[in-house]
């Protein structure tokens, strides 16, 4: 009987199947890139977002924080105290009065008690503060406020400038005047436009500490902060790493706004 063997087929040593040296290179390297790109990609995603959250949380703050000063300050034309920003203030303290009803029984709900509040920059703590304390025979306690923290000075810039009314000039030095001839007068504070011009003139801040005669004819406060986020989770806390909120606030001390030039009975003092 005839018997058939079968013999496994060797293969042959010279096949050239799988992967050369060249390829496998080549596949390395596009993976390598591959991952790399999506490193990338997830470092650029994390960035946008802490700018993102950094951002809004200073937005906040500072939207918040200058909301609580413009509606005390807002409170602050009493009718004892024709003047509401005091002697004293400085460019990193706001002195001003204001007053509030108190709920805690009806004889000082009817008669609010005046309060005087000192707005504090610190730039070594980076605080803004408030202050509270008795005005004018009041009662009541001292009580400090932290407004915001992380916060700082627009570089240069003060935190408080203080203006009045005053008549601006031209580069000769002559008033700006109206049809009829009469000098304008408004709040030069470097922001507002000359009545029916753009031309807006050079700032012209009262000196300070305010004396008792400028405070008693500052009629608006210019705010200026550099504010950063809280310090909350995916949050940018430097100051200077672009994602702070610069805040510029005018708050004016008046019941009705003056007309735009200095005629009879023309009234440019503040609370009027």
């Amino acid at each position: 009987m005839l018997r058939l063997s079968r013999t496994a087929r060797r293969p042959s040593p010279r096949s050239e199947g799988g992967f050369t040296l060249v390829e496998l290179l080549v596949v390395i390297i596009a993976g390598l890139v591959v991952v790399i790109a999506l490193f990338a990609l997830v470092d650029v995603t994390l960035r946008q977002t802490t700018r993102t959250f950094s951002a809004v949380d200073a937005t906040q703050h500072a939207r918040t924080a200058l909301e609580e000063i413009e509606n005390e300050a807002h409170s602050a034309c009493l009718l004892d105290y024709p003047s509401p920003i005091q002697p004293g203030s400085t460019d990193t303290s706001l002195r001003f009065v204001s007053q509030y009803g108190s709920t805690a029984t009806a004889a000082t709900a009817a008669n609010p008690y005046p309060v005087l509040h000192t707005i504090a920059f610190d730039p070594v703590a980076k605080t803004l503060t408030d202050t509270t304390s008795p005005f004018g025979g009041g009662v009541g306690t001292i009580q400090t406020t932290t407004l915001l923290t992380n916060v700082g000075a627009q570089g240069s810039a003060p935190v408080f400038q203080y203006f009045a009314y005053a008549e601006p000039t031209d580069s000769s030095g002559a008033p700006y005047t109206d049809g009829a001839g009469n000098p304008y007068e408004m709040l030069i504070d470097g922001i507002n436009a000359v009545p029916g011009t753009a031309i807006i003139p050079s700032a012209q801040p009262l000196a300070v500490p305010l004396s008792i005669d400028d405070a008693g004819q500052a009629a608006e406060v210019l705010i200026k902060l550099q504010v950063g986020a809280s310090g909350g989770t995916n949050e940018n806390t430097n100051l200077t790493s672009g994602v702070n909120d610069s805040v510029t606030d005018q708050v004016v001390l008046r019941l009705t706004p003056p007309v735009n030039h200095a005629g009879s009975g023309t009234s440019f003092e503040p609370c009027q």
